[in-house]
C-alpha cells in the first residue's frame, strides 16, 4: 500500500495571493468560475446584490428606529418638564414661591443640560467621523 504511494509523482500547487475590494471577484476570476460551474458568475453576482439589499434594508431599520426612539424621548421629555411647572406653578399658588421657583429652575435646568449634553455628543460624533474619513487610505485632505 505505501509502495503505491511512493510511486505516484507528486503534483505542486501554486497559490496567487488576490487582494479584493468589495464583495465581487474580477472578472477574470468569475470566468474561471465560469469554466467550472455554469452561471455561477451570475449566482455570485445575485448573491452580492441580495447581500446589499439586505445591508440597505438593516441600515433603514436602523435608522427608522433611532428616529422613533428620539421622538419617543422628546415627547417624555416635554411631558416630565410641563408636570414640574405644573407641580411648581401649584406650590407657588398654594403660597411657597422660594420651593416653586427652585422646582421650575431645576426642571428647565436639567431640560438644557440634557439639550447641550446631547448637542456636545453629536459634535464630538461629527469630528471623529471627520477624523475616520480624512485618515482613511484613498481619502483626499
Amino acid at each position: 500500500m505505501s509502495e503505491n504511494n511512493s510511486q505516484e509523482p507528486r503534483r505542486s500547487l501554486t497559490v496567487q495571493k488576490l487582494e479584493m475590494s468589495g464583495p465581487i471577484p474580477p472578472p477574470q476570476i468569475l470566468q474561471q468560475y465560469n469554466s467550472i460551474v455554469p452561471d455561477a458568475a451570475e449566482r455570485i453576482i445575485r448573491m452580492a446584490e441580495k447581500q446589499s439589499e439586505h445591508r440597505i434594508k438593516l441600515e433603514a431599520n436602523v435608522i427608522n428606529s433611532g428616529v422613533i426612539k428620539s421622538y419617543i424621548g422628546m415627547f417624555l421629555a416635554t411631558c416630565i418638564a410641563l408636570y414640574g411647572l405644573y407641580i411648581a406653578k401649584e406650590i407657588a399658588i398654594n403660597g411657597n414661591p422660594w420651593a416653586a421657583g427652585i422646582i421650575a429652575a431645576l426642571d428647565l435646568g436639567g431640560l438644557i443640560s440634557v439639550a447641550v449634553y446631547n448637542a456636545i455628543g453629536q459634535q464630538r460624533e461629527r469630528d471623529s467621523r471627520k477624523e475616520t474619513s480624512s485618515s482613511a487610505p484613498g481619502s483626499q485632505s
